[in-house]
C-alpha cells in the first residue's frame, strides 16, 4: 500500500491528531530532544580531527624524525584520518542501513573514541600515523549528517543544518583550544590538571588525546540514553534484513542517478578551494605577496573568523534561504568565492600601505569566506532535497557526500595552496605573481555557473509529491521498502510516498 501525505502510515509512533500544515512560511519546529546528541557528535568529532594540529610538528620532531621527512609526516599524521574516514563511509552507510543509525553510531564512536587517546602516548611515527588513521574508522562524518536529514522537515531543514553546519568550526576552536593549551603539561599546568603527575613528563603530548576521548566517551553513554533510532521503526527489522542483501548493491548506484544530485557535489566540492591558500597567505612576507602576519595572529584570525560564523550562520542562513530559495541562495553564497580571488591582489598591494589597510582587506576576506561557508549548509539541504522522495538512500547520500568532501578537502587546499607557492617566486608586476588569484578565481566560477543549471523543484516550499513525480520520469531503479522515519512520527506524515511492507 502506498501512502502519501494525506494518508500517514499507522504506526504507535504517529500522531494521534492529523499533523499541522507545515511551510517555508509556517516551519516545523526544530526537534532539540533529537538534534542536541548529533550536535554533540558533531562538535567531538571534529575535536578529534584538529586535536592534533597545534603540536603534531613538534610532537613528531621530538622522536627524532628526520629533519627532511618531518613535513611529510606530520602531513600524513593530519590527513590519513580523512583518507580513511572517505573509505569507509560507503560500508558504514550499508552498516546503518542494515542494522540501524543509533546502533552503528554509538558503538563506532565508542570504538574510535577510545584509540584517539593512544595517538598521544606514541613513541614513533608509525603509531601516531597508525592511531589518526585508527580514527578515521569512525561513522560520524556520515551518520550525523544522515541523522539530520531524517529529523528534519522540508519547511525547517534549513534552519537545522544552518545548526548542525557552524558545529565543526566549534569543535576547532575547542580542538586547538585542548591541543594548544594542554600539550606538555608537566610543570605548565596546575596540579589539578596534571601538571605534576610524572606520566605526562613521559608523555608530553598525551593529555589532550586524553581529554578529547573522555569528550568522546562522554557523548557516547549520552548518545546511549537519548538518541532515537531514524531510519526504520523496529518491527521491520526482520522484513529490512530478509531484504538487505539484495538492495544493498543497488543504493549507490541510485543515488548516482538521482537528478542534480552529482551537480551539487561538483559545487560543493570547489567552496574548500580557498582553505590551503588563505593560510599560506596569511604567513608569507609581503615581499613573496603574502599579508606577512605573525602565527599567533593568524591562530587569533581564524579562531576569531570561526566564531563569527558560528554566531552568524545559524541566523542568516535561514533567512537568505527564505528570501531567495535554495537555488538563489546557493548563487549567492557561491558568488563569493570569486569576490574572494579577486581581493587577493587588492589585500597584497593593501600589505605595503601597512597594517591598518591590510586589517581592513583581511577583515573583507574573512567576511566573503563566512558568507561562502554558509554554502555548505545549503548544499546539505539541496542533496536531501533531491534524494528526499527515496528515504533509503539518504545514508548512501551521505556517504558519497563524505567521499566527495574527503577529496574537496585534500584537492583544493592542495590545488591553491602550491599555486600560491609558486606563485611567489615571481617579480611582484609579473603574470607569473598574478596567477594564485587567476587560478583560484578560474576554480571557483564554475560552481556560480551550475546553480543555474539545477531546476527549481528542489527548492524549499515546492510541493513534495510533485517533486516524486520529477524523480520518477528520471527512472531512478530503487525501490523504496520500509522507509519509515522518526521524523514521520515527529512531524506526522512526511509527505514522500512510502511503501508500507506489512
Amino acid at each position: 500500500m502506498v501512502h502519501t501525505q494525506n494518508t500517514p502510515v499507522a504506526t504507535s509512533s504517529t500522531p494521534l491528531l492529523a499533523p499541522a500544515e507545515y511551510s517555508s512560511s509556517n516551519p516545523a519546529p526544530i526537534p532539540w530532544r533529537l538534534l542536541v546528541p548529533i550536535l554533540l557528535i558533531r562538535i567531538v568529532d571534529s575535536i578529534s580531527y584538529i586535536l592534533v594540529f597545534p603540536f603534531i610538528t613538534e610532537f613528531i620532531t621530538s622522536l627524532h624524525a628526520p629533519p627532511d621527512k618531518v613535513g611529510l609526516y606530520a602531513g600524513l599524521a593530519e590527513g590519513c584520518l580523512m583518507a580513511v574516514e572517505a573509505f569507509c563511509a560507503t560500508r558504514w552507510a550499508r552498516a546503518a542501513d542494515r542494522w540501524g543509525r543509533k546502533r552503528c553510531l554509538v558503538w563506532g564512536v565508542l570504538v574510535t573514541g577510545t584509540g584517539c587517546a593512544l595517538v598521544g602516548f606514541g613513541q614513533s611515527v608509525g603509531w601516531i600515523i597508525f592511531w589518526r588513521a585508527f580514527y578515521g574508522l569512525t561513522p560520524a562524518g556520515v551518520l550525523t549528517r544522515t541523522v539530520v536529514a531524517e529529523i528534519s522537515h522540508s519547511s525547517n531543514r534549513s534552519r537545522i543544518f544552518a545548526i548542525y553546519s557552524p558545529m565543526l568550526s566549534l569543535g576547532v576552536i575547542i580542538g586547538n583550544l585542548i591541543g594548544g593549551e594542554l600539550a606538555k603539561p608537566y610543570g605548565k599546568l596546575p596540579w589539578w590538571m596534571g601538571g605534576s603527575m610524572k606520566i605526562w613528563q613521559h608523555f608530553p603530548y598525551a593529555l589532550p588525546c586524553v581529554v578529547c576521548s573522555i569528550l568522546s566517551l562522554s557523548v557516547v553513554v549520552l548518545c546511549w540514553y537519548t538518541l532515537e533510532e531514524t531510519k526504520k521503526s523496529p518491527e521491520k527489522d526482520q522484513d529490512e534484513n530478509a531484504q538487505g542483501e539484495a538492495r544493498e548493491t543497488n543504493t549507490f548506484k541510485a543515488v548516482l542517478q538521482v537528478p542534480h544530485f552529482m551537480l551539487v557535489m561538483g559545487i560543493l566540492c570547489t567552496s574548500f578551494a580557498f582553505e590551503g591558500l588563505f593560510t599560506v597567505f596569511l604567513w608569507t612576507p609581503i615581499k613573496r605577496g603574502g599579508l606577512g602576519l605573525p602565527v599567533h595572529f593568524i591562530g587569533l584570525t581564524n579562531s576569531l573568523s570561526s566564531a563569527i560564523y558560528i554566531l552568524v550562520s545559524p541566523v542568516l542562513a535561514p533567512l537568505i534561504e527564505d528570501k531567495f530559495g535554495l537555488k538563489g541562495g546557493l548563487a549567492l553564497t557561491s558568488g563569493a568565492m570569486p569576490l574572494e580571488a579577486l581581493v587577493i591582489p587588492l589585500a597584497q598591494f593593501a600589505a605595503t600601505k601597512g597594517l591598518a589597510w591590510t586589517g581592513v582587506m583581511l577583515g573583507v576576506q574573512c567576511l566573503l569566506k563566512n558568507f561562502h561557508c554558509m554554502g555548505w549548509s545549503q548544499g546539505d539541504n539541496i542533496i536531501f532535497a533531491v534524494v528526499g522522495a527515496y528515504p533509503e538512500l539518504t545514508a548512501s547520500a551521505s556517504a558519497i557526500q563524505c567521499i566527495a568532501g574527503a577529496i574537496g578537502r585534500a584537492s583544493g587546499p592542495v590545488i591553491s595552496g602550491w599555486v600560491f607557492s609558486f606563485s611567489t617566486a615571481f617579480p611582484a608586476v609579473s603574470l607569473g605573481r598574478q596567477l594564485s588569484w587567476i587560478v583560484l578565481f578560474l576554480i571557483c566560477l564554475p560552481p556560480l555557473l551550475l546553480v543555474t543549471v539545477i531546476p527549481r523543484l528542489t527548492e524549499d516550499g515546492k510541493d513534495d509529491e510533485s517533486q516524486v513525480e520529477v524523480v520518477k520520469e528520471n527512472k531512478v531503479e530503487y525501490e523504496v521498502v520500509g522507509a519509515y522515519t522518526v521524523a514521520e512520527g515527529y512531524y506526522g506524515a512526511t509527505g514522500v510516498e512510502l511503501v508500507d511492507v506489512r
